[in-house]
């Protein structure tokens, strides 16, 4: 990819065996491109047939779905397609799983209780050529992996009604702000939050 300021409107796939989940997802790429060509997968052999027909700008896809194997499938999907861009949303939002992920040349991790907003941030960051970590994750992955917290690499998120973990500044304030999340959703009718969005549980 290589910016926001594309010639051509973006082509991107969502992979996701939810149709709400997708149908969220891809309200919010047009956000960012409202002339965005948008392709959707149920299950990983649907993503690799769309992808090998016509490979996408962006592949924006979950860890679990029919036939994906988690970080197996990813794993897959690098060694076969060695160019294509791909940022995971997803429920399995534990230090070690987004370390692997982002390991295994995923240019993003939203986890699915962050807000749209914040999945909005970090698809322009990634759309600009960044790499989008959560921030509760930031610090230990720039010192495990060297990942500069530059200008184009490092976590965007933006003020939302319903103050989720990438509102947070540590990971004990971050623990403590996806307790008091957790609480409020379904309670509050303007929740950014992407499960809220799509009225599914994140998974």
């Amino acid at each position: 990819m290589t910016g926001e300021h594309r010639e051509t409107a973006m082509h991107v796939l969502i992979a996701d065996d939810h149709p709400l989940v997708r149908d969220a997802l891809a309200r919010i790429v047009r956000q960012l491109d409202p002339l965005a060509t948008i392709d959707q997968a149920g299950d990983f052999a649907a993503l690799v047939e769309r992808v090998e027909c016509d490979p996408p700008d962006l592949l924006l896809l979950d860890l679990n779905m029919p036939g994906m194997d988690g970080l197996s499938g990813l794993r897959r999907l690098r060694q076969r397609f060695a160019s294509l861009t791909m940022v995971v949303a997803s429920g399995q939002d534990d230090p070690v799983t987004i370390h692997a992920v982002l390991a295994a040349g995923a240019s993003g991790f939203i986890p699915k209780a962050d807000s749209a907003q914040t999945l909005l941030n970090a698809l322009r960051l990634v759309a600009s050529g960044g790499v989008y970590v959560p921030v509760r994750v930031l610090g230990r992955f720039s010192q495990r992996r060297g990942i500069c917290r530059g200008r184009r690499q490092r976590a965007h998120t933006a003020p939302a009604r319903c103050a989720g973990p990438a509102a947070a500044r540590s990971p004990q304030q971050a623990d403590r702000a996806r307790i008091g999340s957790d609480r409020r959703h379904g309670e509050d009718p303007h929740c950014g939050h992407l499960a809220c969005t799509a009225g599914a549980q994140p998974d």
